[in-house]
């Protein structure tokens, strides 16, 4: 007779840890039934502010718990999108990570732009770029919502959103402590300490992490590496249990990344040229040599630059939250509080000369206040339970200043023939102020037993003021870099403030009916809102003052979520997205980014799968697929039926885990892979850019865990195959330049390495 392979209680929390990416977070995901065998536990999620179950949330929705992420090497978010379907990140420097749900969300990288997509962390939302991009550590899980969330979440969510939630502090003692070192001199360590402080009172937490490695891109010109990590941060937290109904929770966390600078090659093709290499090229008379062609391509892990440049994120923010238990509702109060500070310096003319150079200066800081009120079950407001229903009131605000700096040495002397020389700076001074206030409210009734109907609302009135300046200097008095001669950066010196109001109201309407106790059917119709903005580096006063229009998103959405015999979910969804005013980036003719209004059609779909097909064998499977047209484009007709930037037409990815048990302890072998096909990406007015080529990754993982269970220790190698693929392209370049001309962010090459991990509990 076939005899059961024993499963330690490790070995089903690191099975359980492969399948979270579809919700599961609750411990022990495997059960094992002496009858029917091992069997998927029941997926508790929070998405919709109460906790359910992922197979009756009527939502395209996928988590992630904070081992997973350990044990695929994810360490921040932008890594996320190997495991999400639906969900596109990308990003070159510190402060530039766009995220992109179902083909919205991607902004550029301007202070006064917010993401689509909205990243939040304990409910409090991140509006800038780089502290969204935040290390991950001490995390219970991590929630991504695709499609609009207008009504439970508001502003900023008309593509989804990315809720990041952090461990509470536990009533017993636990702890772990990991340290893992690698190829490219990957040096990462981790810790977390948790327990009771005063017996059934008072409980804390305090974690911290650092992770470190060497840069892979050369600088042929200094002889320096770039594209390294250097990122260490921390976090404590209370938990106090006032009385039987009241819990207070607050959180501080603290990061600084100082990595190596960003360094981008060129290609494919000779001849990379940017708007200054035109600029000087038209000092030089009509029958002489042109002097600046441009500049050879690079091999893919080397750059040629004179400028290495240096980035530097530093970020902390403190949360308060108190939940309070009526007979009727209970209730939450959260209160946030957030700075950012970002300083970047980079080579834009990607040559050894010093044509073209930028520079960035922002900080910002941040707060909200939300009150949020959830009906009991068995309350006297349910109705006897057929009705479940979450209102609220919702405040937020931020203050920000950021200075861009476009500079260079190389070009005074030129122009002057050596008979002056300095730096010529052209300058943009940026500031936002933002107030925004919300109601909102959802409620979902039981018209039969097996069937339900949800509606909801959420009406917001925000206000934005902006100050943009531009400003010359210039060892010619302006003569040389002012306008009109730079290139098209800027065409008038100017100083403005705007102030521009936005109201609106998003609506939810679902439709859920169970086929007995297999599965799920939903239809939904839900709308998002993101507000109007500004274009931060504009190249006249009129641009800066007009601005762009909010977005509105209308998406229609039906699904089924299935369980077979306990042993296999499957997830599958079908949407039409109708996007009207989309706010689209592109580049503008001389350099710098901007956005226009555009309207889009996508039509897409996504199915995960999470099935044991053999004992002690886990597989995740999940596929997106996106088709997206833009149907109008402000200024360019040409771009009308072209797909829309940033979304992968298909992704996939599939992971497997498998446990052997060895007696005095077990080994756990685990492999993922991830795929997505090309994307377009940033473009100038009239010029497509180059595509993003299709590119796929894979991972494996073995462990050992002893029969005490008490430390761990991995084996693990990243891009296994050692593929050569791009983070990001860009068509930033000159009118002149040969087609194919491209900067390009090399992806990280193979890494492989060990860690060990100790279990206090």
């Amino acid at each position: 007779m076939y005899k059961k392979i024993k499963i330690c209680k490790r070995s089903m929390i690191a099975i359980f840890m492969a399948s979270v990416s579809h919700g599961l977070i609750t411990q022990n995901a495997l059960a094992q039934d002496v009858d029917n065998g091992l069997s998927l536990d029941e997926i508790v999620v929070t998405a919709e502010r109460r906790s359910e179950s992922l197979q009756d949330v009527p939502l395209s929705i996928s988590a992630v718990t904070g081992d997973k992420l350990d044990k695929l090497g994810i360490r921040n978010v932008n890594d996320l999108q190997n495991l999400i379907p639906g969900l596109n990140v990308k990003s070159s420097t510190l402060g530039t990570t766009k995220f992109n749900i179902r083909g919205v969300g991607q902004s550029p990288d301007d202070i006064t732009v917010e993401s689509g997509v909205g990243v939040f962390i304990d409910d409090i939302f991140l509006p800038r770029q780089g502290a969204a991009a935040t290390a991950l550590f001490d995390l219970e899980r991590i929630e991504v919502l695709r499609g609009p969330q207008g009504t439970l979440y508001g502003r900023n969510t008309a593509g989804g959103s990315i809720n990041i939630i952090t461990k509470k502090p536990s009533d017993e003692l636990v702890g772990k402590f990991s340290a893992e070192v690698g190829n490219l001199g990957t040096r990462n360590f981790k810790g977390y300490l948790s327990g009771p402080l005063v017996e059934d009172k008072l409980f804390a937490k305090i974690s911290a992490i650092s992770l470190h490695s060497n840069g892979y891109v050369l600088n042929t010109a200094t002889g320096n590496l770039g594209n390294g990590i250097d990122t260490i941060a921390g976090r404590f937290g209370l938990l106090y249990v006032a009385t039987d109904n009241i819990e207070i929770t607050m959180t501080a966390d603290i990061e600084r990344s100082e990595p190596d600078p960003t360094f981008f090659s060129i290609g494919p093709e000779d001849g990379f040229r940017t708007v200054i290499h035109d600029l000087l090229n038209s000092f030089v008379p009509p029958q002489a040599p042109t002097p600046f062609p441009g500049e050879p391509a690079t091999e893919f892990f080397e750059t040629n630059v004179d400028n290495d440049g240096f980035e530097r994120l530093d970020a902390w923010g403190t949360m308060v939250r108190a939940d309070v238990s009526h007979d009727a509702f209970d209730a939450a109060y959260i209160f946030g509080y957030r700075e950012s500070a970002l300083m970047l310096n980079t080579d834009r003319d990607l040559s050894p000369l010093s044509l073209l150079n930028e520079a960035h200066d922002e900080e910002s800081s941040w707060g909200s206040a939300e009150a949020r009120f959830t009906s009991n079950p068995e309350g006297s407001l349910s109705l006897g339970g057929k009705l479940d229903w979450t209102v609220g009131l919702y405040f937020f605000f931020e203050d920000g200043t950021r200075q861009v700096d476009f500079f260079n040495d190389d070009v005074v002397p030129f122009a002057t023939q050596g008979a002056f020389t300095g730096r010529a700076t052209l300058r943009f001074d940026q500031s936002i102020n933002t107030n925004a206030y919300a109601v909102f409210g959802q409620t979902t009734y039981s018209i039969t037993p097996t069937t339900r109907l949800t509606a909801g609302a959420r009406w917001t009135q925000e206000e934005k003021t902006a100050g943009i300046a531009t400003s010359i200097m210039d060892p010619l008095g302006g003569a040389l870099f002012g306008p009109p001669n730079n290139g098209g950066i800027i065409n008038e010196i100017f100083d403005t403030e705007t102030t521009r109001r936005f109201n609106d109201v998003t609506l939810k309407f679902g439709l859920e009916q169970d086929l007995g106790d297999v599965a799920l059917l939903y239809a939904t119709y839900s709308e998002g809102f993101k507000a109007g903005g500004f274009n931060g580096t504009s190249s006249t006063r009129a641009i800066a003052e007009t601005g762009f229009d909010p977005e509105d998103v209308t998406s229609y959405e039906a699904g089924i979520k299935a369980s077979f015999a306990d042993r296999v979910n499957v997830n599958l969804s079908l949407f039409r997205t109708d996007y009207n005013n989309l706010q689209t980036a592109i580049v503008s003719t001389g350099g710098t980014p901007f956005v226009l209004n555009t309207s889009a059609d996508l039509l897409g779909g996504e199915i995960e799968v999470t099935a044991i097909p053999v004992e002690n064998l886990l597989i995740n499977m999940s596929v997106g697929y996106v088709d997206s047209e833009i149907t109008e484009f402000q200024d360019n007709p040409d771009a009308i039926g072209t797909r829309v930037n940033g979304i992968p037409v298909v992704q996939y990815s599939v992971d497997a885990i498998y446990g052997i048990d060895l007696g005095a302890g077990e080994v756990t072998l685990q492999g993922d892979y991830s795929w997505e096909s090309a994307t377009t990406t940033l473009s100038q007015l009239g010029v497509r850019a180059p595509e993003l080529i299709a590119r796929g990754l894979l991972n494996f993982r073995v462990s050992f865990v002893p029969e005490n269970e008490r430390w761990e220790m991995a084996g693990w190698i990243r891009n296994a195959a050692d593929v050569e693929y791009l983070r990001s392209v860009s068509a930033a370049v000159s009118p002149n330049s040969p087609a194919g001309a491209q900067s390009r962010l090399p992806g990280t090459p193979r890494t492989y390495g060990f860690s060990l991990t100790y279990f206090l509990n």
